[in-house]
């Protein structure tokens, strides 16, 4: 797209949408025109889950503060053991007390997240018997 603009829209769109198929549209982009990535870390997060974490890691030690936010910010989103060491990581490192608090942030609501997925896992996965089959019923 030749207009910043409407490849901004396109993008926080796609995001929305939360499409697997757009991931490979919005890392292409990404690619393309790094001056997007402040606006294309959280449509990426949504649209990759996992697969996006390698990526979104290498904003965690970008210069600049408002891009290892957003990129703490796409993190956050993508409920994984990896996706909260990366956080854990930079926790460690983060000089910027802005950057430092949101990293605070992310890393509590990711660990709730985790936990409560422990806890409460998808019953949609398992498979329980009909209820006649365990009480005699025909």
């Amino acid at each position: 797209m030749k207009s910043p603009f409407h490849a901004e829209c396109a993008i926080e769109a796609l995001g929305k949408i939360g499409c697997a198929e757009a991931y490979g549209a919005i890392l292409a982009n990404l690619s393309e025109h790094p001056e997007f990535a402040a606006i294309s870390l959280l449509p990426l997060a949504r649209t990759g889950r996992e697969k996006s974490v390698r990526y979104l890691r290498h904003y965690l030690s970008s210069e600049r503060a408002a891009l290892r936010q957003a990129a703490i910010g796409a993190l956050a989103c993508v409920a994984s053991g990896e996706s909260l060491q990366a956080l854990k990581e930079q926790l460690c490192v983060e000089q910027n007390e802005e950057v430092r608090a949101s990293l605070l942030s992310a890393v509590h609501s990711l660990q709730s997240m985790l936990v409560h997925d422990l806890e409460f896992p998808n019953m949609d996965s398992f498979h329980f018997p009909p209820y006649a089959e365990h009480h005699g019923g025909s």
